[in-house]
């Protein structure tokens, strides 16, 4: 919702400012009920970039204006977390060594959205079966008309990173109901890279 008002309230900057406070409060709302939220900020940038008809000559120091109350409630909500719970996240018993895991996890959740099929109710074989066809034709997709949308895909891949990101270190899989929760922001770029693909 945030990410709406603002963009509606960018494209037309004569426009009345009650979208962008709007935005600024969804944000804030956003922020303090999920620490998710707390790598959506460059997402933004590229909503701005991918709206600027010449990205060289992108209106910086608006943009650099416009981030500050979303800047403040950001170093706000750090600054309230480290004080209550000593860290930005909850899990305490998540793992940190993400070297050891982060492109297998970036992976694990990459499939679940290619096919997100319950392998304890369809098995395995569906889930192998969809995965392939929809990469496949993913695949197609993005060597027929990715020169034609790259900046909307570095849009959707910049949304899906930011995502996803936080959750990394968590445990997620085909049969978890409950940690599938962090698949939503992903999802959401996952669900603008089809549609992306099937308008063009």
């Amino acid at each position: 919702l945030s990410l709406w008002l603002f963009t509606r309230w960018w494209r037309d900057p004569s426009g009345h400012t009650l979208l962008y406070w709007l935005s600024v409060v969804s944000f804030g709302l956003g922020l303090f009920s999920k620490e998710s939220m707390l790598t959506v900020l460059p997402v933004y940038a590229l909503v701005v970039w991918f709206l600027t008809p010449a990205p060289s000559h992108m209106p910086l120091r608006r943009f650099l204006l416009a981030m500050i109350p979303f800047l403040l409630l950001w170093l706000s909500n750090i600054a309230i977390r480290f004080a209550t719970i000593g860290s930005i996240g909850g899990y305490s018993t998540a793992p940190t060594d993400y070297g050891n895991f982060f492109w297998d996890a970036l992976l694990l959740r990459v499939r679940l959205l290619v096919a997100p099929i319950n392998t304890l109710v369809l098995g395995t074989v569906p889930a192998q079966m969809v995965a392939a066809l929809v990469s496949c034709a993913l695949l197609v997709g993005l060597i027929v008309y990715g020169s034609k949308i790259y900046r909307l895909l570095l849009l959707v891949l910049g949304l899906f990173l930011c995502g996803v990101l936080p959750g990394l270190n968590l445990y997620i899989g085909p049969t978890d109901l409950g940690n599938n929760r962090l698949l939503y922001l992903p999802t959401a770029a996952y669900c603008f890279l089809v549609a992306a693909l099937l308008y063009a």
